[in-house]
């Protein structure tokens, strides 16, 4: 499918890296079916959002929209090579981590209070000193809240469950309390993009009511008919690498997108958004 008025530079058909079969959902006998094979197109004006013309901004974005002759999805990006890199997926991480928590019953919802502020410690942020449910835990990254959630699901079960939800490379490595942020657990922007792309589609092989609730938890704006969601991330300054991850709702569209981008050389923080505004605008959202 093209755009119109859109030049693309390549065409290249790809498989995504999980292998021929995913794993069974809800851990039934049967497999689900194998990931659809999907056209990814270089898009020059995603590639202008990068380079010389963008101030020597480094970095990829991915877009995800569903075909709708054969159900295939069409794949745009900013690079080939850059929208296949894997890196640690920082804060992005904390919308599977919550899909594996509430499809694992560890929390019965949303709203129920489970990360409990001692009173004492001082944190990163100020404002992730209080008790704390599933919805704020999210919405102010609460790192710490999902560092005493991990060891609650353990390393087998959430290996299991990366691996059932073709989450990047499925790894959890030997700290179960970092191993989103320490470089164990990696991902691409077209695996991320992927992901978020099932969630909003809501084919993710877990239940229907947990994508709704974790969906409803990430929705950012709601205006004039479009729907944003998504989740940043920020993997520090030594590593550099910011996330911005989600998809866009429009007229019975559905649009996902993940943007990766290099902040060690100073690159504000509110880029991430910009990058992925700017990338939506070029394709028609």
């Amino acid at each position: 499918m093209n755009l119109p008025g859109l030049a693309f530079a390549a065409v290249i058909l790809f498989s995504p890296p999980w292998g021929a079969v995913a794993a069974a959902p809800h851990g039934g006998s049967e497999p689900a079916s194998a990931p659809v094979w999907a056209e990814l197109r270089v898009l020059p004006e995603l590639s202008a959002l990068f380079g010389e013309s963008a101030g020597g901004r480094k970095g990829v974005v991915v877009l995800r929209r569903e075909v709708p002759e054969g159900g295939a999805s069409e794949v745009l990006a900013s690079d080939v090579g850059q929208a296949q890199r894997r890196a640690a997926p920082a804060s992005t991480f904390k919308v599977p981590h919550a899909v594996i928590a509430l499809e694992l019953g560890l929390l019965p919802d949303e709203r129920t209070i489970f990360f409990r502020y001692d009173g004492r410690s001082r944190y990163d942020l100020e404002a992730w000193e209080r008790d704390m449910n599933l919805r704020d835990a999210v919405r102010l990254s609460n790192v710490e809240a999902f560092r005493t959630l991990a060891p609650k699901i353990g390393p087998e079960r959430m290996r299991r469950m990366l691996e059932r939800l073709r989450f990047g490379s499925a790894r959890v490595g030997s700290d179960i309390r970092r191993f989103w942020l320490d470089g164990s657990l990696q991902v691409s922007a077209l695996e991320l993009a992927d992901f978020f792309e099932r969630l909003a589609r809501r084919t993710l092989p877990v239940s229907v009511d947990v994508q709704n609730r974790v969906a409803d938890v990430i929705l950012l704006e709601q205006r004039n008919g479009r729907r944003l969601y998504g989740k940043t991330g920020y993997a520090g300054r030594a590593d550099g690498t910011g996330w911005f991850a989600g998809w866009v709702e429009e007229k019975g569209r559905i649009c996902a997108f993940a943007v990766r981008l290099d902040m060690r050389d100073g690159t504000p923080l509110e880029a991430r958004r910009e990058t992925a505004l700017a990338a939506l605008a070029a394709a028609g959202f």
